[in-house]
């Protein structure tokens, strides 16, 4: 009896969860740089896909039609495979069709090539390819390890929109089990249910809506859509419809029923007992760390209307609204203000009236940090760099050096603390002795806080009248609490 040769359409299902798990890792990649120059280590090609989440390991897999046949080429690099002679682009390309192309100016540990899922390798490879699972192979395993399973691409995706995000809480443990993790299992359920991803409109507004959980600015409708096609073509490409890559854009889009069942037939299932559309990011009023941070804002506010109520000169008082917002003096002499986008965004930071001495420190406030990978255990995820929407020029340009900041997203700041206290958020030196004596106000008693409050002169009133518009504005998410601002 002759040997069982597959038929080339199971060759090629064999390659599908591989370039399901890719393609949905890249995807979102694609839609968060938004444009942008956000390195990612999963990349969209022209033709393909690429990956590099290791130092110094990358892999690429592109796509070249061919006569009635599929052609793939897999090309990769890992450090210490194979000898250092075997890293010349010539050396892997012995015996290579045509139709297999390369970048001569990179190194090599692997470049395989597959028509109809038949995979191959140069001759002169000692090391022995698995011609069903090239993947696996030494020298890709290091880039691909995570799209061995739906659930390590899950986690692989979990970091990446890690990776992409603003800002997320002081507590790594509650933002990864509580917050990226489950973000990342609606992400996943969204692209390989084909209710969702094969229904570009629904699939758009669920990536904005999920941009909006990682970002105070979700990505715009027209990237959304243009991912939302790209992630229909994926599902085209599989069903041998479409091309892999961008190039798919330039393409019509590929039929929807045999698209369907290519779907339905892949070997990636979507996460149990979670979402499949990621819910609006609005911030929830009922979150007890949001009301905390709203109700400690409310209370220097209220503080700030009864001064300028009682008459009292702005240069002796503790407490303030002005046109950068709330503003705070502390018994030493330093300045604290808060700048406050709205309720979910609050940036505090504590100012020295004089320059400090210490030479540089902005440029290590301010300066972008690397944000390494995050370890396995969730207690020691480090944090992303200081987030695009912290106004960076504004708060300096409000006065004094500036001796501290921390931010706040969603009623959790930000606890890395340059001066090296552990404390942050009101609590932090400086917002802590400024704001002593104040007792919290919960946004359903703001009436009755402010219902005793009688203006001593037609100034008084003025300024009274334009700090309860500016705080109805906040209030309402219309405006940040500052004097100037737009009316509502």
């Amino acid at each position: 009896m002759s040997d069982y040769l597959p038929s080339p359409g199971r060759l090629l299902a064999r390659l599908h969860p591989v370039l399901v798990r890719w393609g949905v890792l890249a995807l979102h990649a694609e839609l968060l740089a938004d444009g942008s120059p956000r390195t990612s280590p999963w990349t969209l090609l022209q033709d393909g896909l690429a990956a590099a989440p290791e130092e110094d390991c990358w892999a690429t897999l592109v796509h070249a039609e061919g006569d009635r046949a599929r052609h793939y080429v897999l090309s990769a690099y890992a450090p210490g495979v194979g000898d250092p002679g075997t890293e010349r682009l010539d050396w892997h390309l012995a015996g290579a069709p045509s139709w297999v192309g390369a970048d001569p100016a990179r190194r090599y540990s692997l470049i395989a090539w597959a028509q109809d899922g038949t995979w191959e390798t140069t001759p002169h490879r000692s090391g022995r390819l698995d011609p069903r699972r090239p993947w696996a192979d030494p020298a890709v395993e290091p880039s691909l390890a995570t799209l061995v399973s739906d659930e390590a691409t899950v986690d692989a995706l979990a970091t990446l929109l890690w990776r992409s995000a603003d800002a997320w809480s002081y507590d790594p443990a509650r933002t990864w089990a509580a917050e990226l993790l489950p973000l990342a299992r609606v992400a996943w359920n969204a692209m390989v249910d084909p209710d969702i991803a094969l229904d570009p409109g629904l699939l758009a507004d669920h990536l904005v809506a999920l941009s909006g959980h990682l970002r105070r600015t979700p990505v715009p409708r027209a990237t959304a859509e243009r991912t939302a096609r790209l992630a229909y073509q994926l599902w085209g490409h599989l069903a041998g419809e479409a091309p892999l890559g961008l190039m798919s854009l330039s393409m019509p889009p590929a039929p929807y029923d045999t698209t369907r069942r290519t779907m339905e037939r892949t070997d990636v299932l979507p996460v149990e007992q979670a979402a499949h559309v990621a819910a609006p990011a609005r911030p929830d009023p009922a979150d007890p760390e949001l009301a905390q941070a709203i109700r400690h804002t409310l209370a220097w506010a209220v503080a700030a209307l009864r001064d300028a109520a009682a008459g009292t000169p702005r240069d002796r008082r503790r407490l303030d609204v002005d046109e950068h917002g709330p503003v705070a003096y502390a018994p030493d002499g330093r300045i604290v203000r808060m700048t406050t986008l709205d309720p979910a965004h609050l940036v505090l930071s504590v100012h020295h009236p004089a320059p400090a001495p210490e030479p540089g420190l902005l440029g290590r406030l301010f300066g972008r940090r690397s944000t390494p990978e995050p370890e396995a255990s969730t207690s020691g995820r480090p944090l992303p760099p200081t987030p695009g929407w912290v106004p960076v020029e504004e708060i300096r340009q409000a006065g004094g050096e500036i001796l501290d900041l921390d931010w706040c997203v969603r009623g959790r700041w930000d606890y890395r603390r340059w001066s090296g206290d552990s404390a942050g958020g009101f609590g932090m030196p400086g917002a802590l002795e400024a704001l002593t004596g104040l007792e919290p106000v919960d946004p359903t008693e703001l009436d009755a806080a402010l219902a005793g409050l009688h203006p001593a002169t037609s100034t008084a009133l003025a300024e009274v009248t334009a700090m309860r518009a500016a705080l109805d504005r906040f209030l309402a998410g219309a405006g940040p609490l500052a004097l100037g601002g737009p009316e509502a």
